[in-house]
C-alpha cells in the first residue's frame, strides 16, 4: 500500500451484523504503539438482507443486543449511591456506549435503495452518527441524504448496478451525481489486497461525470474529514502531519509512479515486493543489437 502512495489506512472487521471497531493505522513504525494512531475510531456494522429468513432472524437478534446494549448504558448512568455496588461492567456493552452516546459514528454497509432507506430510519431513531459505506445506489436517495449530512464511503465502483433495470452505468456514475447534490464521500479499496488499485475506483468516476478536483479530494480530504482526523492529516496545511507523496503524473493515472513517500516527515522508498522483483528481472531482457 505505501509502495503505492497510501501513508494512513482504516483497518475493519469485515464479518458479522456488528462487525466490530476499526482502527486508524499509519504506514509508519515498528511497533503497534507507533503504527495505530487512533485504536477505536468507528464501529462497524453490515446491514441484513431483511428480505430472508435468515436475515429477518439476524436483524431480531440484533435488535434484542442493541437494545439490551441501551438498558446496559441506563444503568451504567444511574449515581451509585455511597457504599452501594457499582453495576457489573460487560466488556461488549462497554465498547458501545461511545456510539450510543454519539461520541463516535457508527459505519453501516449496504448498497441497495431499500436497505439505505432501513440504515437512515433506525439511524434516526436511535439518534447515532452514521456513516455508511458501499452505497451503491445512494443517487437515488441523494436528497435524504443530504438533507441528513450523512457522509458516504464508496466502494467498489467498478461493479454492476444493484436493480436489473437500473442503467449498466449507474455504479460509475454514483459518484459524480452524490457530488452534484453536495454530499460529502470519499473512495475505499475494494480490499485490502488491491489498495493499490484505490486512486483508479477515482479516476473510473470521473470518465462518468465526478470532477477531478472531487476525484482527489475524494482519496485525500473527504476520508480525513469523514473519519474526523482532518486536523491531523488529509491535506497540506501548517500544524498537519507531514504526509507527502511525490509523483511523476496525476496520482489518478494508471501510468503515474509514485517517486517517494513521506509519512510523519520521514521518508521511504516506494518499494515492495512488486517493484524489487520488476527491478530484478528488467535486468535480464535482452538489450538490442
Amino acid at each position: 500500500a505505501r509502495a503505492g502512495g497510501i501513508t494512513t489506512v482504516n483497518i475493519s472487521p469485515r464479518e458479522g451484523i456488528i462487525s466490530g471497531q476499526s482502527s486508524l493505522m499509519k504506514l509508519s513504525g515498528w511497533t503497534s504503539a507507533e503504527l495505530v494512531r487512533h485504536p477505536e475510531i468507528l464501529l462497524r456494522m453490515n446491514w441484513p438482507d431483511r428480505k430472508t429468513e435468515p436475515g429477518k432472524k439476524t436483524f431480531r437478534e440484533f435488535l434484542h443486543f442493541w437494545e439490551n446494549a441501551k438498558l446496559y448504558r441506563a444503568q451504567r448512568e444511574i449515581p451509585v449511591p455511597p457504599g452501594g455496588r457499582e453495576f457489573p461492567v460487560d466488556p461488549r456493552f462497554e465498547a458501545l456506549l461511545p456510539y450510543l452516546r454519539g461520541e463516535r459514528p457508527v459505519c453501516v454497509e449496504t448498497h441497495s435503495r431499500r436497505m439505505l432507506l432501513e440504515v437512515l430510519k433506525w439511524s434516526e431513531s436511535e439518534n447515532i452518527r452514521l456513516i455508511i459505506a458501499g452505497a451503491t445506489d445512494a443517487w437515488k436517495i441523494a436528497d435524504l441524504i443530504k438533507a441528513r449530512n450523512i457522509p458516504i464511503i464508496l466502494g467498489p465502483i467498478a461493479r454492476g448496478p444493484i436493480e436489473k433495470y437500473d442503467p449498466s452505468d449507474a455504479p460509475y456514475a454514483n459518484p459524480g451525481r452524490l457530488e452534484e447534490a453536495g454530499i460529502e464521500f470519499c473512495f475505499r479499496s475494494p480490499s485490502a489486497s488491491l489498495c493499490r488499485n484505490l486512486p483508479f475506483e477515482a479516476e473510473l468516476a470521473m470518465s462518468y461525470g465526478l470532477s477531478e478536483a472531487a476525484a482527489i479530494r475524494g482519496i485525500t480530504l473527504a476520508p480525513a474529514k469523514i473519519l474526523g482526523i482532518d486536523r491531523e492529516t488529509g491535506s497540506l496545511t501548517p500544524g498537519k502531519q507531514a504526509d507527502l507523496v511525490v509523483s511523476t503524473g496525476s496520482l489518478l493515472e494508471p501510468t503515474t509512479r509514485i517517486a517517494a513517500v513521506f509519512i510523519d516527515g520521514r521518508h521511504f522508498p516506494p518499494e515492495s515486493k512488486q517493484t524489487r522483483l520488476a527491478d530484478r528481472y528488467k535486468k535480464r531482457i535482452p538489450t538490442k543489437p
